[in-house]
């Protein structure tokens, strides 16, 4: 999404990278999927390129709702962080009609005709920036979908409005909030490859996150649930080590306790992110102000377990 000027913020490419892996993940067995891949000459970037060597099969693992949007046509997937703005939107669909044109050269002769879609996924409303590029409101086709056009459609998927079934869950993981957490419970709850596998290599804190759940630990059992606790337990006590040893070379190399103060405070931030807590623009500014070590130590250990931002600032130690 080097198009979306919101994904500069090293929170969002986070995401983005996350989605990218997921989409490779449950297609790559079905289809050809480039990632990142330039269009030439336009030196556009599409997100992900899908091209299905047939119908994506309506029982791909967690992407039901995906293969019936896209089909057998070539799907140009782009997933914004935020709000998608309308000159975001207009460079997505400006990809898709130069994929669409290269494709057509690429066509042999008796070939039928290349069709094609974009699919936009955002995790929050974005009618104004819809609206100003495509026209009016658009067909809903599913819970949280909206499609625009017939041929080469557009289809705008709210992440966090597609329902909670099994084949919404490559949606879901790309929401935010109580959302994500829910799929991604969903997805270590219930074993649901290859998501389990992409999550564990990418950040083994969503695993943490997931397997903490009271509903996930009511399932599994006493016995292992005691096992999962006692494994949170030690993955916080390292990632406790590590946040402190990040912050102390940090400092050295800068020659100051800023960088260690620094340090902690993205440490912080990170944690309320993965976990979902919402922060307040107050709250960012309170945390990444804080030159404190001995006060960003303690909100960094509560972030890890509190229910709220407010929460783990606002308690005591």
């Amino acid at each position: 999404m080097s198009d979306d000027p919101t994904t500069n913020h090293p929170i969002r490419q986070h995401y983005d990278r996350l989605a990218k892996l997921i989409s490779r993940a449950v297609l790559a067995g079905c289809a050809t999927v480039q990632i990142g891949v330039e269009l030439l000459p336009d030196s556009l970037t599409a997100d992900v390129l899908v091209e299905p060597r047939a119908a994506l099969p309506l029982d791909l693992p967690g992407a039901g709702l995906l293969s019936r949007l896209v089909g057998s046509q070539i799907a140009l997937l782009e997933s914004f962080s935020a709000a998608v703005e309308p000159l975001a939107l207009r460079s997505a669909v400006a990809k898709l009609h130069l994929v669409l044109r290269l494709a057509e050269q690429r066509r042999q002769p008796g070939a039928p005709p290349t069709r094609g879609c974009l699919v936009v996924v955002t995790p929050e409303s974005a009618g104004g920036a819809i609206a100003a590029v495509l026209g009016g409101r658009g067909g809903a086709v599913a819970p949280g979908v909206r499609r625009w056009g017939t041929l080469d459609p557009v289809f705008v998927v709210r992440a966090d409005r597609v329902g909670d079934e099994l084949d919404t869950l490559f949606f879901r993981l790309q929401a935010r909030g109580a959302v994500r957490r829910v799929a991604v419970v969903q997805v270590y709850r219930d074993k649901i490859e290859p998501y389990e596998s992409v999550l564990d290599n990418f950040d083994r804190r969503y695993r943490d996150m997931a397997i903490s759940h009271p509903e996930v630990l009511a399932a599994v059992g006493a016995e292992e649930a005691a096992n999962l606790r006692e494994l949170v337990d030690t993955r916080r006590e390292v990632l406790l080590a590590l946040g402190e040893a990040r912050g102390e070379a940090r400092g050295e190399a800068r020659g100051e306790a800023r960088g260690r103060a620094e340090a902690r405070a993205e440490d912080v931030l990170a944690v309320f992110e993965v976990r979902g807590l919402p922060v307040t623009r107050e709250q960012r500014s309170q945390i990444l102000s804080c030159r404190d070590l001995g006060q960003l130590d303690r909100w960094h250990r509560r972030a890890i377990t509190a229910p709220s931002a407010a929460e783990a600032l606002g308690g005591k130690s």
